[in-house]
């Protein structure tokens, strides 16, 4: 974490406090406004997707065209089997909702 610049560190900051902030207003609003698990469920998506762009920042300052390259590595504040695990799985939960979502 040393060698990351202050962009980044407020990147990192930002979406995580976001992905919290929806966690902890889902969690709310099941256990308080009888949230349907589907909605709670949804939440916890955007708190993984959220919390997996928040892991590797440098994608937010990479021009697009060079992540779409074949060359293109993306570093990770971590290791990037995890980034990658933890985005992946917010992204899977994300699409098991919509099609949820869409059967009921």
């Amino acid at each position: 974490m040393d060698g990351t610049l202050i962009k980044e560190k407020i990147v990192l900051v930002v979406c995580w406090l976001i992905g919290f902030l929806f966690l902890i207003i889902g969690i709310y609003d099941f256990i308080f406004n009888d949230l349907s698990w589907l909605d709670l469920t949804s939440t916890i998506a955007v708190f993984l997707i959220l919390v997996g762009t928040g892991l590797a920042p440098k994608i937010y300052f990479t021009p697009f065209k060079q992540i779409f390259s074949p060359a293109f590595k993306l570093q990770a504040l971590v290791d990037p089997r995890i980034q990658q695990g933890v985005l992946s799985s917010g992204l899977i939960l994300a699409l098991v909702c919509m099609v949820w979502g869409w059967l009921l």
